[in-house]
């Protein structure tokens, strides 16, 4: 078996002798054709070969590629660009090949690294073909060899070390071909390269503040975004390539500000291909930079949790399955309190990335945090703050300071339990005594001890209700010995910051606790609060968007339940299932007809999961079959009712109780 390499090249002076040096003991021959350089290329391939061939540039790669694979003589020919490089380990596994029974090998293009030479971006490409099937490279730029005969996948890595942006000339190239070739995946390689010159140069401009030179980043984004989504309506259009252009049209999009436009086309790319982490960690950015940190850590934790499926060809970016989630975690844990989860998720960016200077100035400060060191096990414990002299059984009563009824003495501030490891708090009359700044340290302590769905109780002097005290007071009365507005004012002035329970239900729902009540008494407030045990957002449609009725019980109490379990649970309408991001919607009783049959398809075309809610056999009127057949669930209040919708959609689950 003999083995030929092909290669264009054009002023590659720097790069070719890198190349070359690297490989040209694996060839019987080295053919090497020339586009028109003007440096010492020609010259430095004279000392690897005598095969050297000109050919005039007509801004085609496929014609210059077929020309130098007409000129080998090899059984196989294996093609190189002037800018890669074949390391000793792999070019001994090449030289071990099994070419019997062969047609074509397919290898790894290791396409970019980082400042540590840890690879970027992977993608397979047909590396070695054997001459003898004559094939012929395939369009102008981004061209392919068709994939035929006896394929073997190798795991041989091809490193490309890119010496020059090269998106000017690849537009220019396809914005001439598009017109006399309309050929899908012309759309596709034109929308990207669009897709990534207005990308880039929103990074460049961003702070020039040259509304012109914004306006040029504007019109490529609105260019790339046409292509893209003509393309994504070609039925022949290769499904890998789709994914990409929803992950295209999605950062387009991002950058014009349209984020529902965003959200719907990252979703599209998660339906196509769930199991790549890229579009995950769009979202996670996404919500990171709205500081919604619940939602921004479920998906930088799917981005490490996704395993990539092995058949996938197309580019494959490592980064964001590893270290980029990691770092990004290091700064959701520590914002929600949880210092011991961020200095766990530093140390794995420091097993992935040892050098990086961020994870090692995190690691200083994260090891010499003092909540880090004397943090132990709550073991579910309950906790009651502010006991002062009043003991409450089955709580480990705290305080600031020591009284005969105090457990452990410690600052709300700082909790010294780990994460995630508290079932249940009572914060009596507490937070208020605490600075501003640091009661809203104190409310991100609360959160990050209780477990999920652990419960959170705080009782607080209202500041509103005591102002309106004050106003209204009536000195004739007394509190406590003094007169009303005194009393008042006294309340006001021994806190050191004040809430309303309007502030406060803010304030907690920001750090990520789903309200369960408020109550009310003449100057105070307790609200109850449960930590999350899950991202996700459900809504049930319990008013229409054109009709107010009356909501069932049946809905009112699996709303009130599944928020006292750590849900995010809410009674919408459609559009702010769509608006306000909602992952799952469940529909029921009254929502039949052509109005929300419409809605529903709407939400599908979102992305959301809709589950509908049969509490009886509905199913003779108008538009019912057609709305659950949408449905990814159907919940049926008996089993005979099942048994009649499993006809239509077969998703079903019996729900006898409406609490179970």
């Amino acid at each position: 078996m003999s083995l030929s390499l092909a290669m264009i090249v054009r002023n590659s002076e720097n790069v070719l002798d890198r190349c070359l040096s690297s490989c040209y003991t694996l060839f019987d021959e080295i053919i090497i054709v020339d586009t028109g350089s003007t440096d010492k290329t020609i010259e430095i391939a004279k000392k690897y070969t005598d095969k050297i061939y000109n050919f005039k540039w007509i801004y085609d790669f496929s014609a210059a590629r077929n020309f130098s694979f007409e000129k080998a003589t090899s059984d196989f020919i294996m093609w190189l660009d002037d800018d890669d490089v074949i390391k000793p380990k792999d070019l001994e596994k090449i030289k071990n090949l099994d070419y019997s029974n062969k047609d074509m090998f397919l290898l790894k293009y290791e396409y970019s690294h980082d400042q540590f030479g840890v690879v970027e971006c992977s993608l397979e490409r047909e590396r070695i073909v054997k001459r003898s099937l004559n094939l012929k490279w395939q369009k102008a730029v981004h061209e392919y060899l068709p994939l035929t005969g006896k394929q073997s996948r190798e795991d041989i890595s091809i490193h490309h070390y890119k010496q020059a942006d090269s998106l000017d000339r690849n537009i220019e190239i396809l914005e001439r071909l598009i017109k006399k070739d309309p050929d899908h995946r012309n759309f596709f390689y034109l929308g990207k390269e669009l897709a990534d010159y207005a990308i880039n140069k929103f990074s460049e401009f961003s702070n020039t503040k040259n509304p012109n030179k914004l306006e040029l980043a504007n019109s490529k984004t609105k260019q790339a975004i046409k292509n893209l989504e003509r393309f994504v309506t070609f039925k022949d259009a290769w499904w890998e390539d789709v994914f990409s252009a929803y992950e295209k049209l999605a950062d387009c999009y991002l950058k014009l500000n349209n984020e529902q436009k965003f959200i719907e086309n990252i979703f599209k790319s998660i339906q196509i291909e769930p199991s790549r982490a890229e579009p995950y960690y769009s979202l996670g950015e996404f919500y990171e930079s709205k500081k919604d940190w619940l939602k921004s850590i479920h998906y930088f934790e799917t981005c490490l949790n996704v395993k990539r499926n092995s058949n996938l060809m197309s580019s494959y970016y490592p980064q964001f399955y590893t270290w980029k989630p990691a770092l990004s975690l290091v700064l959701c844990y520590n914002n929600i309190g949880d210092v011991q989860k961020s200095y766990e998720l530093n140390e794995l960016l420091l097993k992935f990335r040892p050098q990086d200077k961020r994870g090692l100035d995190n690691k200083k400060i994260l090891e010499n945090s003092q909540l880090r060191k004397k943090l132990k096990d709550g073991k579910g414990k309950k906790l009651h703050f502010g006991c002062q002299d009043k003991s409450s059984p089955g709580y480990v009563n705290v305080n600031s300071t020591k009284t005969e009824t105090t457990d452990e003495v410690f600052e709300l501030t700082e909790i010294p339990y780990f994460e995630n490891s508290i079932s249940e708090i009572f914060s009596c009359y507490s937070l208020e005594h605490l600075s501003l700044k640091n009661s809203m340290q104190a409310l991100k302590e609360l959160f990050r001890v209780l477990q999920p769905s652990g419960l959170l109780k705080i009782s607080f002097t209202d500041l509103e209700f005591c102002c309106k005290g004050y106003l209204k007071g009536d000195d004739k009365k007394t509190i406590d010995g003094l007169p009303e507005k005194q009393w008042y004012k006294k309340q006001i002035y021994d806190n050191l910051s004040g809430f309303s329970k309007d502030e406060l239900k803010k304030e907690l729902e920001n750090i990520g606790f789903i309200i369960n009540s408020i109550s009310n008494s003449s100057f105070s407030t307790c609200i109850n609060a449960v930590k999350p045990s899950s991202g996700l957002k459900i809504g049930w449609v319990g008013i229409s968007d054109e009709n107010f009725g009356p909501l069932r019980i049946r809905v009112l109490n699996v709303d009130k339940v599944l928020k006292s379990w750590g849900y995010k649970s809410s009674i919408v309408n459609y559009p702010e299932i769509i608006n306000q991001n909602f992952d799952v919607a469940i529909i029921g009783k009254n929502y039949f007809d052509e109005h929300n049959f419409k809605n529903v398809r709407m939400l599908k075309q979102y992305q959301k999961t809709v589950f509908c809610d049969l509490s009886e056999n509905i199913l003779e009127f108008p538009w019912v079959k057609e709305i659950i057949e949408m449905c990814d669930k159907v919940i049926c209040c008996s089993y005979a009712l099942e048994a009649v919708v499993k006809e239509i959609n077969p998703k079903t689950v019996v729900i006898e109780d409406a609490f179970e």
